[in-house]
């Protein structure tokens, strides 16, 4: 946890860490007012990025890995994400 603390104050934005086990999210640099978030799954062993795709089969460039905290969107995404997770914790 503290790698990921350090990642965000480096990159200059908060990192939601999503841990399919448990289905909790930890959140760093939420202090910070960072106006960026990425998100992160974590399995047990190690991390993969969250990436939002604009549609169905869409090529991987025009994913999204990067999402503004304050523009309003990020609770959709948020609750994608947690989504996401409960079904992997199934």
């Amino acid at each position: 946890a503290i790698e990921l603390s350090i990642l965000s104050e480096y990159y200059g934005r908060e990192i939601a860490a999503y841990d399919i086990q448990t289905t909790r999210c930890d959140l760093y640099g939420q202090d910070k007012k960072y106006n960026e978030r990425v998100m992160l799954i974590y399995d047990g062993l190690h991390y993969d990025a969250l990436a939002m795709s604009p549609a169905e089969g869409a090529p991987e460039e025009f994913d999204q890995t990067i999402f503004s905290v304050y523009d309003g969107t990020i609770e959709v995404v948020e609750r994608l994400a947690l989504n996401l997770v409960k079904d992997a914790h199934r």
